[in-house]
């Protein structure tokens, strides 16, 4: 992870993005291959420019569209975005973003049931994460990182 920083993480506002979710009750639900309209279009509608975003699934109880439509999961406790070529990941939980190896998150096997091994993983990456990849996961987030 040394190798990394913020520095590096460039939006493509006309890219999908693929991505990583663990909930309460799901593991691990990664999007990588559905088709286009369920993924995110670029880094800032990820974060918090849609309502489908990561901020909405992970701040807002109930606010984003899709954890409406699947109670089951439970509430949303981490969330992971990248570009399917990129090296880096920013693994999110309600307060935080960090930046990881895309290899964190791309290695975690789907899983659609609660697994508590996942979680504390996600939990151990972003508590053990330098603390000079560390930003606060908020409305400020993309302005922070892209600069625009």
């Amino acid at each position: 992870m040394a190798d990394l920083n913020w520095s590096d993480v460039q939006d493509r506002p006309d890219e999908r993005m693929e991505f990583g979710a663990n909930h309460v009750r799901c593991g691990w639900r990664p999007h990588r291959r559905l088709a286009d309209k369920f993924k995110f279009l670029g880094l800032r509608s990820a974060l918090h420019g849609s309502k489908h975003s990561l901020q909405q699934l992970l701040q807002e109880v109930g606010g984003n569209v899709n954890a409406k439509q699947h109670a089951e999961r439970g509430e949303a406790i981490f969330a992971a975005v990248w570009f399917s070529d990129s090296e880096w990941a920013i693994l999110c939980d309600a307060t935080k973003a960090v930046i990881v190896p895309r290899a964190t998150v791309d290695c975690i096997e789907e899983c659609k049931t609660r697994n508590d091994a996942v979680t504390n993983l996600l939990r151990e990456v972003l508590e053990n994460t330098n603390t000079a990849l560390v930003e606060r996961f908020d409305d400020g987030l993309y302005q922070r990182i892209c600069g625009a």
